[in-house]
């Protein structure tokens, strides 16, 4: 879907790949789908929030209704619950885009 916005999407399999893949691509944002029972997407967000580096990375998660406080908590960006509809996604790219293009117009 990433992809049909014209946006490049890379999937990080674990934890260890993103940070591959932040280094790599250098990405505008990043989209955490968070399983309740890993603890390793938790410790993903709490690594990117306290390291200077990745902080200004905004990061949307996509998990159970049941995270929504933790990732607010944790300094998400956005927050969606897995089963929402087709347009909230939509949304969420869009917020991403206009981000973009934000940043692009202050240069």
């Amino acid at each position: 879907m990433a992809q049909s916005k014209g946006l490049k999407a890379v999937i990080a399999a674990n934890y260890l790949e993103i940070f591959d893949d932040i280094n790599r691509f250098a990405p505008v944002a990043l989209i955490l789908d968070v399983k309740s029972k890993a603890p390793s997407n938790w410790k993903v967000m709490s690594l990117l929030r306290s390291d200077l580096i990745y902080r200004h990375i905004p990061i949307h998660v996509i998990s159970s209704e049941e995270n929504r406080s933790r990732a607010r908590k944790w300094g998400a960006k956005s927050f969606m619950v897995r089963q929402d509809d087709r347009k909230s996604l939509d949304r969420l790219f869009e917020d991403i885009i206009a981000l973009v293009t934000k940043q692009r117009s202050k240069f």
